[in-house]
């Protein structure tokens, strides 16, 4: 149970990482994340894993750092895979930095995560632990319930995104039938409305099977009123 807790912990504080990078960077709030609510499921299994397997190293930060840099690489180049071949969308895309492998990962971004894997395992997840185990008596009631909010916002997340490519194969569809200019501005509202934080928070956003419309979609509800 403890592992699912700090899984928890890590998620939260991975998305609050994203949202105040995103808030210097663009000046404004985007909920980040593949998730409806404040939990980045990627940051909490990559930081649980580095726990786990790394723990033994604590005291070689060479060795701890090296291996932080291939463990964060593999978990996002296999969840970046995963979420394209299941959702059809690839949500980033590294392909403009240097040293990337299929615009999943990159060396400055590893390099960055092998930093931050050291600065965890050696200085910061023994504090959390400790602020974890302070609610031992209560954990199992805790992490059961925020269980249950988490697998309801995947539920609802894969209804999202399911929904949001069926617009999308919608608007192909009709502009082929060159019948888009009729429904055009009711399906450019329903993404300006409906699917706001998913595009916001994956600005690379693309869609597999029809390059470029998310592109085309988004300038186009820009220009809107």
């Amino acid at each position: 149970m403890i592992y699912l807790a700090l899984f928890y912990v890590y998620g939260f504080l991975g998305w609050l990482l994203e949202v105040i990078f995103h808030l210097f960077k663009s000046h404004k709030f985007i909920n980040r994340g593949f998730l409806k609510g404040p939990i980045c499921p990627i940051y909490g299994v990559g930081m649980v894993a580095l726990v786990w397997f790394l723990s033994p190293f604590i005291d070689n930060v060479v060795i701890l750092f090296v291996l932080a840099v291939i463990l964060t690489s593999l978990l996002e180049y296999m969840t970046g895979y995963l979420l394209e071949v299941i959702f059809q969308n690839k949500w980033w895309d590294y392909s403009q930095m240097p040293l990337n492998v299929k615009g999943y990962i990159c060396l400055p971004f590893s390099l960055i995560w092998g930093v931050l894997g050291v600065i965890l395992v050696k200085f910061v997840n023994p504090h959390v632990t400790s602020l974890v185990m302070m609610f031992e008596n209560h954990l199992n009631i805790i992490v059961i319930s925020i269980s249950i909010l988490f697998i309801i916002d995947i539920i609802l997340t894969i209804i999202q995104v399911t929904n949001f490519n069926a617009d999308i194969k919608k608007y192909v569809q009709l502009f082929k039938e060159n019948t888009l200019k009729e429904r055009e501005i009711d399906l450019l509202n329903k993404f300006k409305r409906g699917y706001r934080r998913i595009i916001n928070s994956f600005p690379r956003l693309e869609n597999k099977k029809y390059r470029g419309i998310i592109k085309t979609i988004k300038e186009k509800i820009s220009k809107m009123l």
